[in-house]
């Protein structure tokens, strides 16, 4: 299929590359996910932060519950930042098979330090997004796997949310592109914690930071803005 498609349409550099060495032949042109900024976008939601009991200062991480994510790393990092007595709590939302650890991990912390949310629809994630005052992305590069957009990376800006994203795959290229945060090194839980310190040093940087990721994404990943470079890729072989 690779070798006779008259058009490959892949969501990052990265994947065209694996594309690529897989035998895509013909033109690939690289069509980006979307968000809908309509949806996703900076909302009041205080009220569901009382009711998740959270306290301090929130750091949010949306997605699978695997090691691959990097939640080891985030949970070490987290460790590190009460340990020293930081008034921060980790919001986690999402299924996989590290639940069960993590949710007995959370049992050694007082209650709104670690609070585990559970998957929750798509629609629900912008609320959840909105009780973070920044979202980690720590992913990990395996032999068989890196992260090859990092969309939770684009609903977090349009929802002006400012990130911390691990130097796997594609994250490091939004962030830098958005504006919308800082990197820190994969497999860093130290760094990681520093990152996410810097960050929550300084408020009113980080909500600027929020705010012009916002617009960009706006401009960049908007859904008529990638509907218009998905019509102009698939003209050139429509005839």
């Amino acid at each position: 299929m690779l070798r006779t498609a008259a058009l490959v349409l892949p969501s990052a550099d990265e994947v065209a590359e694996v594309l690529r060495a897989k035998g895509a032949a013909g033109p690939i042109v690289v069509i980006p996910h979307f968000v809908d900024t309509e949806l996703f976008r900076p909302l009041d939601r205080s009220g569901l932060r009382r009711e998740l009991a959270l306290r301090g200062r929130v750091i949010g991480y949306m997605g699978r519950l695997t090691p691959e994510k990097g939640l080891d790393d985030l949970r070490e990092a987290a460790e590190t930042l009460l340990r020293r007595g930081d008034d921060v709590s980790l919001l986690l939302v999402g299924s996989g098979p590290m639940a069960d650890a993590l949710r007995q991990w959370s049992r050694a912390h007082e209650p709104g330090r670690v609070v585990l949310a559970g998957a929750v629809p798509h629609t629900a994630v912008p609320d959840y997004l909105n009780v973070c005052d920044l979202l980690v992305a720590p992913s990990r590069t395996a032999a068989n796997w890196e992260e090859q957009f990092g969309r939770v990376v684009i609903e977090a800006a349009a929802c002006a949310v400012p990130v911390v994203g691990s130097s796997s795959g594609h994250i490091p290229k939004l962030v830098e592109e958005l504006q919308s945060g800082v990197i820190f090194p994969e497999r860093d839980p130290d760094a990681l914690a520093e990152a996410i310190a810097g960050m929550l040093a300084d408020p009113a940087a980080a909500a600027e930071m929020g705010r012009g990721a916002r617009m960009r994404v706006e401009e960049r990943y908007g859904l008529t803005a990638v509907a218009d470079r998905l019509y102009e890729a698939l003209s050139t072989v429509v005839r």
